[in-house]
């Protein structure tokens, strides 16, 4: 799954790849935006939700899982906890720091 976290949906970049990574490498993507009113809000909250990565990969998975983590400081430090918290190894939480 790729969240992938923007304002407004006309902030979104690659969109017309969108469709092409799912069907060739099956990657799916989660749009995640935080200034549209009847979102789902902040990546951190998706992720917490009861279709997010942390209540459905919880245990073993959880320890398969990485992420790559690029954004705004606070987002980056949050989605970082949540995920540690849901046991992700730091080792495989990748940061634009």
């Amino acid at each position: 799954i790729l969240y992938y976290g923007e304002w407004t949906e006309e902030d979104l970049c690659f969109t017309d790849l969108f469709v092409g990574w799912k069907d060739d490498h099956g990657v799916d993507m989660k749009r995640v935006l935080s200034r549209v009113p009847d979102t789902q809000g902040y990546i951190q909250k998706v992720l917490l939700s009861n279709d997010g990565l942390v209540n459905n990969n919880a245990g073993d998975v959880a320890k398969s899982t990485w992420a790559i983590l690029c954004g705004m400081d606070d987002m980056v430090e949050s989605c970082t906890q949540v995920l540690t918290d849901a046991g992700v190894d730091k080792d495989r939480i990748l940061l634009n720091v």
